[in-house]
């Protein structure tokens, strides 16, 4: 039965491999028809591919599991039902938790939709209905229970994604080397499509090297330069993809990076930190050349794009890096020594963080204060960036206040339950009140609005209260656990910071099958990571 039982095991991870593999490096680059209908081809793609591989998981994971009852009730130690129940919970971490409520909670928002039919696989073009959730929460526990290499399939992210984002810079430059239909509009870009979906994607895996490079010792030269030159890459990427929230996530994982070196007087981890932000400013000055040499070539651009390559923004980081490495390079010379070092680098962490809770804290006042009373900060009152309307944020004012209000005609029970998966659109053009629908109209002028531009604030329409905290939960659990693991366990914390820079990024952005699938293989190969450190099986 043993020798059974291990054969069934072997060949789930198999079947589990090769559906990682799937994910992280045939689903970045599968279309069919260029950029026409890609976002549906992606979907399309996971949600063919769930059922297909389902078809083949589910009989050997049944036969298996059987197995493991039987060896467990014909030879298992011997116990009370407390301490049996007891060992069971032990398998079983606050992650795996959330995930389980996740799978309930979208499952009892289907059985109590209204827009059933939507809500079994998705609003048609995005297809995040209650099968592809589900099969969200299959891709984490069997990547975290079965996986076989999850550090080489980690590591198999890294080339993948450096690929797509060397296509985007590339594309950037108005150089299109793949023939995709309807190449050369701006808002397509690489083999992801639309710039949202395409940072949504970079988000997700980018940070996985950054990770590993900021975590690494430098115990092996060429391993430290490609994590150098993957991290390049990519930061020219995000530079120049044209979202925003991009940057915006970038941000916050630097802002965390720094913060966890400081707070731990890792001074090795704080050279690379200094190491990986001036590969940011580097990456900057070398697209302001590439500007400066093909004048009026770059396709398109954003104020904040512009910031990181034509003004003296990234020299004036560069500078700031490089003095940051010197001084923390300097321990043990003269007066100097780590830990006085160490020490100093938290103060200015600590100074950093205050100084970024409190410009936040202001922002958010001033924008509250002058939509409330407009003229209240004078000159500054003038600028679009501090009136809270329809328009602020790339609309996201609209989006946001829509769906609030959506959130607000439910009655009870759809606001703990929601209105059932993706399904936001069927309520706002079907049942909403006029004047909520007069609002959408007008501010879209006729385009279909399908989410609020903010995953959570859209989880707490779809899949109510209950399933909007229970996915903050994943994410949330995930953070905690993978990044305290830094210390001992790098591949690990990457992934972490993957999440970290997601959920940033979602903020003003959705969900969508190629960055939000992607993230969950993330989650589970970074949870496999842990319990191999832990010699568990399943």
């Amino acid at each position: 039965m043993k020798s059974f039982e291990t054969f069934c095991r072997t060949i789930l991870s198999v079947l589990v491999s090769l559906c990682a593999i799937l994910i992280l490096a045939v689903m970045p680059f599968y279309f069919q028809e260029g950029y026409a209908h890609i976002g549906t081809d992606k979907s399309y793609f996971f949600r063919t591919g769930i059922v297909r591989m389902g078809k083949l998981i589910l009989p050997v994971f049944a036969v298996w599991t059987a197995c493991v009852l039987t060896e467990s009730l014909l030879h298992g130690k011997k116990g009370t039902v407390r301490s049996r129940i007891a060992g069971i919970r032990s398998r079983f971490v606050s992650t795996d938790v959330f995930c389980v409520l996740y799978f309930v909670a979208v499952v009892v928002s289907y059985l109590c939709s209204d827009y059933r039919q939507t809500a079994r696989w998705g609003t048609r073009g995005w297809f995040m209905g209650m099968i592809p959730q589900l099969g969200l929460v299959a891709v984490y526990f069997l990547l975290s229970r079965f996986q076989m290499w999850e550090k080489r399939m980690l590591g198999l992210c890294l080339p993948v994604s450096a690929a797509v984002f060397v296509l985007g810079c590339l594309n950037r430059f108005d150089i299109w080397p793949l023939p995709m239909v309807n190449s050369g509009l701006p808002l397509y870009i690489s083999t992801i499509g639309n710039i949202n979906w395409y940072c949504g994607y970079m988000v997700a895996v980018f940070f996985a090297g950054v990770g590993l490079l900021w975590l690494d010792r430098g115990t092996k030269p060429l391993y430290t330069v490609l994590l150098s030159a993957y991290a390049a890459v990519g930061f020219a990427a995000l530079i120049t993809n044209g979202s925003d929230s991009g940057l915006f996530a970038l941000a916050v994982v630097l802002l965390v990076m720094f913060a966890l070196s400081a707070r731990d007087r890792d001074i090795q981890g704080i050279r690379r930190f200094w190491l990986i932000l001036m590969l940011f400013a580097g990456s900057g000055l070398a697209l302001a050349g590439l500007r400066i040499l093909f004048p009026g070539r770059i396709n398109y651009t954003t104020r904040l794009g512009d910031l990181l390559t034509y003004s003296p923004l990234p020299a004036a980081l560069l500078g700031v890096a490089a003095l940051g490495l010197w001084l923390s390079s300097q321990g043990d010379k003269g007066s100097l020594t780590v830990t006085r070092v160490a020490a100093a680098m938290r103060i200015a962490a600590g100074i950093l963080c205050v100084a970024v809770a409190v410009s936040v804290l202001a922002f958010v006042l001033m924008i509250t204060v002058n939509t409330l009373r407009p003229g209240s900060l004078g000159a500054l009152s003038d600028k679009a960036l501090f009136t809270f309307d329809k328009e602020w944020g790339s609309y996201r004012g609209a989006t946001w206040s829509i769906g609030l209000r959506c959130f607000g005609e439910q009655d009870l029970l759809h606001k703990t339950v929601g209105v059932g998966p993706d399904c936001m659109s069927d309520f706002l053009y079907e049942d909403a009140s006029p004047a909520l629908l007069q609002t959408a109209q007008e501010a879209f002028a006729g385009r279909r609005l399908t989410n609020a531009h903010c995953e959570l604030l859209t989880l707490l329409v779809n899949v109510g209260l209950w399933g909007g905290l229970a996915f903050a939960g994943i994410l949330f659990s995930v953070l905690k656990r993978f990044l305290s693991a830094r210390k001992h366990n790098a591949y690990a914390a990457a992934c972490g910071l993957c999440v970290l820079a997601y959920f940033a990024n979602n903020l003003w952005s959705f969900q969508q099958s190629m960055s939000v699938v992607t993230i969950f293989a993330i989650m589970g190969l970074g949870e496999r990571c842990l319990r191999r450190e832990r010699n568990e099986g399943t």
